[in-house]
């Protein structure tokens, strides 16, 4: 979607968004009988929240033999 750039320091807003002339009705031909204008509207506002997350890392090697089998490189690195 293309528009305008969002105000960072907006509180709330509207959104409406239309779609016209939609074919809701169609016979056996495949004729359009029946046209409808849609819309939906939404509203949105901001609303300040705290989360506290806590961050673990977790460093997984292969062993030696394990990488072989898999013909993968082994670096001097690598776990033993």
């Amino acid at each position: 979607m293309y528009g305008p750039d969002i105000d960072p320091t907006f509180q709330s807003a509207t959104l409406d968004f239309q779609l016209f002339d939609i074919p809701i009705e169609i016979d056996k031909a495949g004729n359009t009988t029946e046209k409808a204008n849609l819309a939906w509207t939404f509203k949105a506002s901001l609303e300040s929240k705290s989360v506290k997350s806590e961050k673990k890392t977790e460093h997984v090697a292969l062993d030696k033999s394990a990488a072989e089998k898999l013909d993968c490189p082994i670096a001097s690195f690598a776990a033993p």
